[in-house]
């Protein structure tokens, strides 16, 4: 939503209060506190980035990639993410069933490619398909 900072601190408490605060965890908090006091919110998309690389959590390293203006690659890692059918966070529905409510994605609702993961998932069988 824009307030760095504050979101930082959110993410440092919610390690506390979960028990992650291992050295792995703190690394990660500073190395993003660090980065976007140096270098603003693309060095802090870029350490969301360093952290995410190499794992297998596309739909995460989709929206790092858009954040950094990487279209293109942030659609060819959710395309990865649709066709693992990944899930996270214990849910049972896949990562992308939050294509609609996250607003990342506000900005290419009417990029063919967007459209075409709706229909995948099945949302056009029971809302109408977004226009053009």
């Amino acid at each position: 939503m824009g307030d760095y900072p504050n979101a930082i601190s959110n993410h440092e408490q919610v390690a506390v209060m979960s028990g992650w605060n291992d050295d792995n965890e703190k690394r990660q908090v500073e190395g993003l506190r660090k980065a976007y006091e140096q270098r603003g919110v693309q060095g802090y998309w870029e350490q969301e980035w360093e952290a995410a690389k190499g794992s297998r959590q596309y739909y995460r390293q989709a929206k790092i990639e858009f954040h950094l203006g990487h279209t293109n690659e942030a659609f060819s890692l959710l395309k990865q993410s649709y066709e693992s059918n990944q899930r996270s966070g214990g849910w049972y529905l896949p990562d992308l069933y939050t294509l609609l409510t996250d607003e990342v994605w506000d900005g290419v609702h009417k990029d063919p490619r967007y459209k075409d993961l709706l229909d995948k998932l099945g949302f056009s069988q029971v809302m109408p398909r977004l226009k053009e």
